[in-house]
């Protein structure tokens, strides 16, 4: 017998790499919805800034954010990178413990991935040439009035004195939105890289503006920590949050700084749908925040908007929803980046 002493370690040691889980690794479970951002987590991943602090994510694609979260509260997944709801903020008021602890993305004055798009024939004939000549037409955005990209569409028309109200919003996933612009459908949509680009490049659409100069700072997604994470995990929270804007930094060297930029572009291509490295090159990069704050005012004042429009309960403080410890950790270690990313 032995040989069972010999053959169960080598067992568990063979099981430990075909999990991908080095010995002295910690699996995470990680629900994620995938975007131009995800690069900052690739970067972690392929860099090794992840096994440094002696982590092993698991992620797992979630497609919207009312998925994740449920997985999120029952302890399912330990964390979720992606945006939110005004189910989100409703999950808050029935008393579900998360916590937001670090933005993941971000809005930045003269970023044009996320514009508003007039149909070209429209913008050329003088129909429409600012936002206030949408009033009374046909606007493109994803379907749903609790998503928070209905919200930044109410951004972008109040700041020409419009609500959602004076146009008529047309629900279009977002493989439609350049059929409705080239079968005038719609005379603009609210859409978002790589999107923009095709719809410029085939002649359609004229961005009118962007999300980033109407709300320099507006935080669009999150990295949100589940109670019994905080709670029991906290050490593994903190690691992770510092790995995670590690990454966060390389890929702001290369957007802002083009350092290292062809190597981030090459991990894109690997671990995104888009395969094409030129095209990174033509289409606008997602802003993240290096230093991983949270945009508080911009948090409540969509967490307001939801209530004011009857799709959330109530407005929950702050300090119950957002726990800013492992961003002040991971910014003690790393230091302030050099660089201004999201204005506020």
């Amino acid at each position: 017998m032995w040989h069972k002493w010999l053959v169960v370690p080598f067992v568990a040691c063979l099981l430990g790499l075909l999990g991908g889980v080095a010995h002295g690794q910690v699996r995470l479970r990680v629900a994620e919805f995938a975007a131009m951002s995800s690069a900052a987590i690739h970067l972690a991943q392929d860099r090794g800034y992840f096994r440094e602090q002696g982590l092993a994510p698991e992620f797992i694609d979630f497609k919207t954010s009312g998925d994740a979260l449920p997985a999120l509260a029952t302890g399912e997944v330990d964390l979720y990178i992606g945006g939110w709801s005004a189910g989100t903020f409703n999950a808050f008021a029935r008393g579900i413990q998360m916590k937001f602890v670090a933005s993941r993305t971000c809005e930045m004055r003269g970023n044009r991935r996320k514009p508003l798009m007039a149909r070209k024939d429209l913008f050329d004939s003088g129909a429409i040439r600012s936002l206030a000549d949408l009033r009374g037409k046909p606007v493109g955005s994803l379907p749903g009035k609790g998503n928070t990209l209905t919200y930044q569409l109410h951004l972008m028309l109040r700041s020409a004195g419009l609500d959602l109200k004076d146009v008529e919003v047309v629900g279009l996933p977002l493989p439609d939105m350049v059929a409705a612009m080239k079968n005038r459908r719609v005379a603009a949509t609210f859409t978002f890289e790589p999107i923009a680009t095709r719809i410029e490049q085939l002649g359609l659409g004229v961005r009118l503006t962007t999300l980033g100069d109407i709300s320099p700072g507006y935080m669009a997604a999150a990295i949100t920590y589940g109670d019994a994470f905080i709670r029991q995990k906290p050490e593994l929270g903190r690691r992770f949050l510092l790995a995670y804007l590690r990454g966060v930094r390389d890929y702001a060297d290369a957007m802002h700084k083009r350092k290292g930029r062809r190597e981030v572009i090459e991990i894109l291509v690997r671990h995104q749908p888009i395969k094409d490295l030129a095209l990174y090159e033509k289409i606008e990069w997602e802003p993240a925040d290096p230093n991983g704050r949270v945009n508080r005012r911009s948090l409540e004042e969509e967490m307001r908007w939801y209530v004011q429009q009857g799709l959330a309960q109530r407005v929950v403080p702050l300090d119950d929803i957002v726990d800013d410890r492992f961003v002040e950790h991971a910014q003690r270690e790393l230091g302030p980046y050099d660089v201004e990313v999201c204005g506020r």
